[in-house]
């Protein structure tokens, strides 16, 4: 039963390479530096952050989206992760600040 799993597995994840590589055009007749712009993807946004994520601001109205995807439970990720929760202060503090006063 584990074997049929795992037989399936990669029938279905060579599937999907050979599907990919068929819907790619031939480089040398694009051109290597005429190749066509892919259009940007944010598949992060299906995934669930409840306990492991953090948003500044209004999605709806913001002009730049920044996105980091860590693995919380490695040492890097977990040193990264705070130090963009500082720079992401950082950064309202900044740009968002009240001119003071003369």
């Amino acid at each position: 039963m584990v074997t049929d799993k795992i037989l399936a597995a990669d029938v279905v994840s060579m599937a999907a390479s050979v599907l990919a590589a068929s819907q790619q055009a031939d480089p040398s007749e694009i051109g290597l530096f005429d190749a066509p712009p892919r259009p940007r993807q944010r598949g992060y946004e299906l995934l669930e952050g409840l306990h492991t994520a953090f948003k500044i601001g209004d999605n709806s109205t913001a002009l730049y989206h920044i996105a980091v995807l860590l693995d919380p439970l490695s040492e890097t990720g977990q040193k990264w992760s705070s130090i963009l929760k500082v720079e992401a202060r950082f950064f309202l503090a900044l740009f968002f600040a009240k001119p003071s006063s003369p």
